[in-house]
């Protein structure tokens, strides 16, 4: 069909099929099924900790359970106070953090909230400049971005040119037995 998108996604043995055009999205599914083992396993609702929700709108993505969980690992309660654009986290402020690897992972949640979530990636980059010696003013600082990061835990799959995904499926992939 002329001008349709039919987009596939490859993770390990995983495919994650869109689109919108439905006839184009099941005559790829078919040729690959024809090529190699494939099960179909439905439309994606839940991959990787992003969650997914059809409306009229579009598809969203959510990482609201993702940041539940981290923050309840960290005992910390969701504030819906903007992050301060202005904040200047010095290397030289503060008494240095005893466990090193608790920020560093940290920080790697919130490099992965950042799929839905682009606003934080200033603040990300920010905290990720104090990965080799921490202090407490920088812990402090992700607790904040983790607590705000709970608010509006959602992305719309629309591009600038008005492209809408109507469907993504998921299928599980293996080699077909000749």
């Amino acid at each position: 069909m002329e001008g349709c998108i039919v987009v596939i996604l490859i993770y390990v043995d995983v495919l994650i099929i869109g689109g919108d055009s439905q006839p184009e999205i099941d005559k790829l599914k078919k040729n690959l099924e024809m090529q190699f083992r494939m099960k179909d396993l439905g439309e994606l609702k839940y991959f990787l900790g992003i969650e997914i929700i059809r409306s009229e709108n579009g598809i969203y993505m959510l990482q609201k359970q993702y940041a539940r969980t981290v923050l309840k690992k960290l005992g910390c309660k969701p504030i819906n106070i903007p992050l301060d654009r202005n904040c200047k986290l010095r290397a030289d402020l503060g008494t240095k953090i005893a466990d090193v690897n608790m920020y560093r992972s940290m920080v790697g949640s919130l490099v992965y909230l950042t799929i839905t979530r682009s606003d934080l990636s200033y603040a990300v980059g920010l905290v990720s400049q104090f990965m080799q010696q921490p202090t407490k003013p920088h812990l402090d600082y992700i607790r904040k971005i983790l607590r705000y990061s709970y608010c509006k835990l959602w992305i719309v799959l629309q591009s600038c040119y008005g492209y809408r995904a109507r469907r993504i499926y998921r299928c599980r992939l293996g080699w077909k037995p000749n």
